[in-house]
């Protein structure tokens, strides 16, 4: 607060000076930020922004064609390494995740996925490196596929002496196998070893179009998915064929060596009993009803078993006598 005294004493025209000077600067100022402001473009912004903070680094750019940011982590401690990024143009948006892992073994695990979107299409890819293991699904206006694959490393397959079978359970399923000169792999579907084909890998395909589906590969199925329609194919493998109402049912063949067996059984508080039976004994058939054999036959030769009652029935062109 000024006194009397002070306000006596002060020198007027030397405040008026220096009001006009900080009027004059504050014009001044105000001129240059309207100016800026008006001829702000490309060339004097900052196009890029990058924040880097305890592992992270955060990295943004802008330019008339694109937008781009990216995000990392890296954790030098644990050998972990991870980052994703964003790119949109007028044309496309693109999207990745990838993460690195390096174990004590020296081996790198390298996990990514990538979103693809354009006008015409979408398509998505999930990698695993290491396993060799990759699926993709691409999406169009005519079509939707989708497409699973696995390459394995062969110089790590294990050589055996004998083939791989399914009987074998000291097989490690995770595993490459080598028995003469072919590899073998253990399908999750059909619960076997199948051959591995060098140049393709494991792989299937799933196609849907207006027409219908389109599969390459193995298929599992779960519960009534199937409930009417006909399947057509070359080779139909299954362990039982039921009819309509699951009260009997047809099987073919046996594990025990008995492969050309025709079986057809009737369901009884829940277990198959059987009523017929074509039975294979290596060198021809039996016929059975309801387990015992009544006809045997080699093909060049067939002969009745059992007890044969012919009280109900005519019988013409028997022999009387035997010789």
């Amino acid at each position: 607060m000024y006194h009397q005294d002070d306000i006596n004493n002060m020198n007027y025209k030397q405040l008026r000076e220096t009001v006009s000077e900080l009027n004059d600067n504050y014009v001044k100022l105000k001129r240059t930020l309207e100016d800026a402001l008006d001829n702000i473009d490309e060339s004097n912004l900052a196009t890029t922004l990058r924040k880097k903070l305890n592992g992270y680094d955060t990295q943004f750019s802008v330019t008339a064609e694109k937008i781009e940011s990216k995000v990392s982590y890296e954790d030098l401690e644990n050998s972990l390494n991870q980052y994703s990024t964003v790119s949109q143009t007028a044309q496309a948006i693109e999207m990745s995740v990838v993460s690195s892992q390096e174990y004590t073994d020296n081996s790198v695990e390298t996990l990514s996925s990538t979103f693809t979107m354009t006008a015409d299409g979408i398509s998505t890819r999930v990698s695993k490196l290491k396993k060799g293991v990759e699926t993709q699904f691409n999406q169009t206006a005519e079509k939707i596929e989708s497409l699973a694959f696995e390459k394995m490393n062969t110089s790590e397959a294990i050589t055996v002496k004998e083939k791989p079978s399914a009987s074998d359970k000291t097989l490690d399923k995770e595993k490459l196998y080598k028995y003469n000169n072919k590899y073998y792999y253990f399908n999750d579907i059909l619960q076997d070893w199948l051959e591995y084909d060098e140049k393709n890998g494991i792989n299937s395909a799933f196609t849907q179009i207006s027409g219908g589906f389109i599969l390459n590969g193995c298929v599992k199925v779960s519960g009534d998915l199937i409930t009417e329609g006909t399947i057509t194919g070359t080779d139909i493998v299954g362990a039982k064929f039921y009819n309509e109402d699951k009260r009997a049912y047809v099987t073919i063949g046996n594990s025990s060596g008995n492969y050309g067996d025709l079986t057809l059984k009737r369901v009884s508080n829940g277990k198959g009993q059987e009523v017929f039976q074509i039975y294979d004994t290596g060198v021809g058939i039996a016929i059975k009803a309801v387990g015992t054999s009544f006809i045997g036959s080699t093909g060049s030769k067939t002969y009745p078993k059992g007890t044969w009652d012919f009280s109900k029935c005519t019988v013409i062109g028997l022999p009387t006598s035997t010789s």
